[in-house]
């Protein structure tokens, strides 16, 4: 042999959630709700790398913030209050604050502390009986992945991931304003536009001139349109026929850390969505249905290499379902009716992504038919 490793990786992890909450109506159309929640949160990591050596011999290879137990204590604290203004206008308001506490041990031993304000102002506008109009501006605090925190390595891609123990929670603004229409017996749908601008992003960052994790960029925003909705075709003489579908489209601007330039931010979706048209069997307990869907994200960029996932052309089902069997339902389904397969593609370039590009590698997964049978119900 001439190349051999060999990484190991034992992981204890676990989460602890309290959550209390009162709620009250002091007159009608006015409601409010006090809510606590504390969280308990931990990650134990241990990790080895061996190498072959140049006389053919594994040897130990020296992992920083490999070892390491990452925990958090968390409190959060939230006030709402909903109050209805007129006969078509209501406001709902809600105002908070969380509390984490970060440690980490082993080589990259901390505590930090965090408070941060979160809450959201939303209205809903009826504008008849048909149309409504929501509106929503939110102060969100994400949550971090524990993860991020422990150097890892992928042995197969012959890349790593170096943990940083500074990575801060990141916090966003986000806007939406979505229209629901009801069209009666003919269906209902919806559609949102939105917009995120969002502060201490995690995504890839270098760490020096050959290492690289995740880390906090400065901000990113994110802004798509969604929809989502039931045609009944009823009214046109096919009782029992309707088609439910969700469409995304989504683009996000972020600098990338390396090049300077523009770009998506890592794995975010392009434009997804999926759909099934079913019939229910007039004055029958049967019913048939055909589906499919099909995401498309953004490319995963590293310091050296790009790469994605690209399915084709899309996955799609048929079902056949009897809704009464001793009460429960019963399904048979035929997955991947067209064959669909997963490429991935991966670009590594040399020393960096910005410079030549060194090879590419493209993988094919060919899911191939899937036969399920279910029976749900309550006993």
């Amino acid at each position: 042999l001439t190349e051999r490793s060999i990484f190991e990786q034992t992981v204890d992890e676990g989460e602890s959630i309290l959550r209390s909450e009162y709620g009250w109506q002091p007159a009608p159309g006015r409601d409010w709700q006090i809510a606590l929640e504390g969280a308990f949160n931990f990650l134990e990591a241990e990790a080895a790398l061996q190498s072959l050596d140049g006389s053919g011999v594994l040897v130990p290879v020296p992992l920083d913030k490999a070892n390491s137990r990452v925990e958090e204590k968390r409190a959060e604290i939230n006030v709402t209050h909903g109050r209805r203004l007129s006969g078509k206008l209501s406001v709902q308001a809600s105002l908070g604050a969380e509390y984490s506490e970060l440690s980490q041990s082993g080589g990259a031993s901390q505590t930090r502390e965090f408070t941060r304000p979160k809450g959201f102002l939303s209205a809903a506008y009826e504008v008849n009986d048909k149309l409504t109009v929501n509106a929503k501006l939110a102060r969100e605090v994400g949550q971090l992945n524990f993860f991020d925190f422990i150097s890892s390595v992928n042995v197969n891609s012959g890349n790593g991931n170096q943990g940083n123990p500074d990575i801060v929670p990141q916090q966003s603004w986000e806007s939406e304003v979505e229209l629901e229409k009801d069209f009666g017996p003919a269906g209902a749908h919806t559609i949102k536009f939105y917009y995120e601008n969002i502060e201490d992003i995690v995504d890839r960052v270098p760490f020096g001139p050959d290492a690289e994790g995740p880390g906090n960029l400065d901000e990113a925003k994110r802004y798509g349109i969604a929809t989502n909705g039931t045609f009944k075709f009823a009214p046109l003489g096919l009782e029992g026929l309707q088609l439910e579908y969700e469409l995304e489209a989504r683009k996000s601007e972020i600098e990338d850390p390396l090049t300077g330039e523009t770009r998506r931010i890592n794995d975010d979706l392009i434009l997804g969505g999926f759909f099934d048209l079913r019939y229910d069997v007039p004055n029958t307990d049967w019913a048939v249905g055909f589906g499919g869907e099909r995401f498309d994200n953004a490319p995963f960029v590293r310091l050296d290499e790009r790469h994605y996932f690209e399915l084709r052309p899309v996955y799609t089902f048929l079902y056949l379902e009897h809704k009464d069997i001793f009460g429960m339902t019963g399904q048979i389904e035929y997955f991947n009716v067209f064959d669909a397969d997963e490429q991935f593609t991966r670009q590594v370039y040399t020393p960096r992504r910005d410079g030549a590009l060194l090879f590419r590698e493209d993988r094919s997964w060919r899911a191939g038919p899937i036969l399920s049978i279910s029976l749900k119900g309550s006993f």
